[in-house]
């Protein structure tokens, strides 16, 4: 319904519904869950896309670093994370931490996957 809200173009609807759905995802799940890092990143993602990028960044860098401690560097999981933060970055207009973040996501994937991995 977000996604949805938000392909129609609004976007203020968009963020209501996402910061609702992390209440309610953090009531369910707790705070430090997998399901409530994944609603935090999907309210960054609306939140960059509004040109919200403090709440933003600090959103998904809370998630990097939950999902960092909770499966360490090199699970798939992760990876992800640190690619979302290089869209954010690109996204802002910091192309050179957007690049950064993205080498270090496909380094680490890499080596997890191998070279030859699509």
């Amino acid at each position: 319904l977000v996604e949805v809200t938000h392909t129609l173009g609004d976007i203020d609807t968009a963020v209501a519904l996402a910061r609702r759905n992390l209440e309610l995802v953090v009531a369910r799940t707790g705070p430090g869950s997998a399901s409530a890092s994944g609603a935090r990143a999907s309210l960054a993602d609306i939140l960059s896309r509004k040109g919200e990028w403090r709440e933003a960044n600090e959103l998904i860098d809370a998630v990097y670093a939950d999902e960092l401690a909770r499966f360490g560097p090199t699970h798939p999981v992760v990876i992800v994370m640190l690619s979302k933060q290089g869209d954010l970055a690109a996204r802002e207009g910091k192309y050179d931490i957007a690049e950064r973040r993205y080498r270090a996501a496909a380094q680490a994937a890499g080596k997890v996957f191998g070279e030859q991995h699509p």
